[in-house]
This record gives C-alpha cells, structure tokens and sequence, in this order.
C-alpha cells in the first residue's frame, strides 16, 4: 500500500520520475536476496521490512532514485571501470539531483558536497579505492554481483535456480523471480528502450509544466547526439594530412 501511495504521488507531483517509475514491476523480495531495494533494470525488488521502516516521502525518494539507474543507464556505462567505485559514483550522481527536486532521502543515503550536477563518469575518478562506504540499494544488474559482498543472496539464488532442495514453487511465488545480472546483449537492448522511455518521460513533465531545471538539463545532456573525441580527432587529422606522396622511388 505505500508503494502504490509513494507511486501515485510521483506521478501526480514529479510525473518525470513517475512515469519512469511505472516501466518497473515491482516486487517483494526475501530479505537473504534484498536487504533494502534494488533493481535488475526489469523489475524493482524491495525488501518489506525495509519499506515499512520508511516514510511514505522517503518511499517516493527510493523509488525514484532505482528508476533514475534504469533511465540513465548505468547498467550499461561502467565498462572497464571497478564496479565498487562506479556503483558509488552512481549513487553520488543521483542523489543530489533527487534532494535538489525535493525529494526527502531515507538513512544510509550516499551524500557528498561538491558533486552536484556531475555525472558519474566525472565523479569516479574521485572515489578512492579503499572507500569503505556502501550504496544504500542494491545493483542486481551488474555481472560482478554473484561474486559481491554487497548482493550475497546471489549466491543462494544461483543454487535455487539449479535445483537446489532448499527452494519451492511457493517460495518462489512469494519472494518473485529472482533477480539477476543482464547479458551484453540485454545491455544493449535496455539501454535504448530505457532511453526511449526517458525521452517519453521528459515530453510528458515538459507539457505539464512539472520539469525541473536540473532533471531537463540532465535528460538534454543524454539524449543529445555526441561524438567521441577521437572521432573528431580522428576527422581532423584526415583532413589536415597530406596525401600526395608515396614511398616509391624518384623517377
């Protein structure tokens, strides 16, 4: 009942975050396989002891800020970098814009001074490699998860899913399907749906008149076209080298 009630009111105070928020399925979770709230980018896990330890304004806050990792895809962005450090970063790149639209943080949130209106590519190198802090959710997405202190109950899952004896077709009815981590091409492909999604999103609060400053100019940062710099680098040099010459012998 406060999921649907936190839900509702974004859709009707933020519908940016809203609209966002319904493209996930939501679904309880056992606490050994979600301690707080997480998402696999295909549903929002949650675990009920943790949402009926919070305010409705601190649901709305966890909502959100689960949608935003779908919508800015950060499943899909960390590459080479270390997930520790880039779930962080992650963290530290979304909470500020949720506080700054009004949204009221739960405890254990991730928080920072000076990282407003960074993305997390800009935010990771400033995270240290030893930094002990933990995100306050849980990033199923991620293939490092089944060997992360972080999402333990990935293991468990992993031995249900085999047929382990401790699993049950009631069990599972109850907890929900499992989370787990996405494929590459499963990255690819939610990327631009959620994409899509976040476009959509934005037109919809545009029109209402419900986009905040922050919000649109994070979403115009995304969806516009960029070129990586060593194609432009790459085009100029073309352009500026001389052709006109070969290494055969002088006539």
């Amino acid at each position: 009942t406060k999921l649907c009630a936190a839900r509702t009111r974004l859709i009707l105070d933020k519908p940016f975050l809203g609209a966002l928020v319904l493209r996930l399925p939501i679904k309880a979770s056992k606490p050994e396989r979600c301690k707080t709230i997480g998402t696999d980018v295909r549903t929002l896990y949650y675990n009920p002891e943790y949402i009926r330890n919070l305010s409705l304004d601190q649901t709305q806050f966890v909502l959100a800020h689960e949608a935003l990792h779908c919508a800015l895809s950060h499943f899909a962005r960390r590459e080479h970098r270390v997930k520790q450090r880039w779930d962080i970063a992650c963290d530290l790149a979304i909470n500020p814009l949720l506080i700054k639209d009004g949204l009221k943080p739960p405890p254990g949130v991730l928080l920072k001074s000076g990282f407003e209106d960074m993305m997390a590519e800009e935010i990771y190198p400033y995270i240290d490699d030893d930094m002990q802090e933990e995100t306050h959710d849980e990033h199923f997405y991620d293939q490092e998860n089944n060997s992360q202190g972080s999402s333990a109950g990935q293991s468990q899952d992993a031995d249900d899913s085999e047929g382990g004896a401790g699993s049950s077709d009631a069990d599972a009815q109850q907890s929900g399907d499992a989370p787990r981590p996405l494929s590459e091409t499963e990255q690819q492909q939610l990327a631009v749906q959620w994409r899509q999604r976040l476009a959509g999103a934005a037109q919809q609060a545009m029109q209402a008149g419900k986009l905040g400053a922050g919000m649109a100019r994070l979403v115009e940062h995304l969806l516009q076209p960029q070129l990586p710099w060593r194609m432009l680098l790459a085009r100029y040099m073309t352009a500026a080298a001389r052709d006109d010459y070969s290494y055969q012998r002088p006539s």
